[in-house]
C-alpha cells in the first residue's frame, strides 16, 4: 500500500465521480472487490470503468440499454442509496 494515500500499489486505480466523503479520522472498513463481466460472459474492453464512471454508452450494446424507452443500466442516484 501506499501508506500516504492508502491505495494498493499493484492494483490499477480508476477514479469514479461516484462517491461520498469521508472526515479525515475515520479509517476504511470495507473493501469491495468487483469481479463482473460486462456484457455478461465478455471479459475485457471499457465497459466496466465506463459503468463506475458514468460514461457508459447505452446504445453501444443492447444489454446497456434493451429498450430506448426503458431505464439504462448504470451507477445509482444519490437519493436511490437511501
Amino acid at each position: 500500500m501506499l501508506p500516504d494515500k492508502g491505495w494498493l500499489v499493484e492494483a490499477r486505480r480508476v477514479p469514479s465521480p461516484h462517491y461520498d466523503c469521508r472526515p479525515d479520522d475515520e479509517k476504511p472498513s470495507l473493501l469491495v472487490v468487483h469481479n463482473i463481466s460486462l456484457p455478461p460472459g465478455e471479459f475485457g474492453g471499457p465497459w466496466i470503468d465506463a459503468l463506475f464512471t458514468g460514461t457508459i454508452d447505452p446504445d453501444a450494446h443492447p444489454f446497456f440499454c434493451r429498450n430506448r424507452s426503458s431505464s439504462c443500466f448504470g451507477p445509482l442516484s444519490d437519493s436511490s442509496r437511501r
